[in-house]
């Protein structure tokens, strides 16, 4: 016998947003040369580091969902809001220069 998950175990919010953020990476790969393929890539691969960092974590050992959600708030938006600052300021001084 495995240990896969099986369909009761599914959360289903999470796998509407990842279905959401399939059909997004499929408009990014369509749209990809004008202002709405560059919103889409903006997001659509942190969309799913971020639900993967929400599955993997422990949430046994979590003993208050507040405490829980301001880790998780602390490990996954934070350095997300931060690299997307530091990727926004490398596309502005460097990348306008060669487009």
């Amino acid at each position: 016998m495995s240990n896969a998950s099986t369909a009761t175990d599914r959360i289903n919010w999470i796998d509407c947003i990842k279905g959401i953020g399939i059909y997004f990476v499929i408009l990014g790969h369509i749209y990809k040369c004008n202002n709405i393929g560059m919103w889409i890539y903006s997001f659509h691969m942190p969309l799913f580091f971020i639900l993967s960092g929400y599955l993997i974590a422990d949430k046994l050992t979590v003993p208050c969902y507040s405490k829980y959600f301001k880790k998780k708030f602390k490990s996954l938006i934070i350095p997300f809001i931060l690299f997307r600052i530091a990727l926004i300021l490398y596309w502005w001084v460097v990348e306008s220069g060669f487009r």
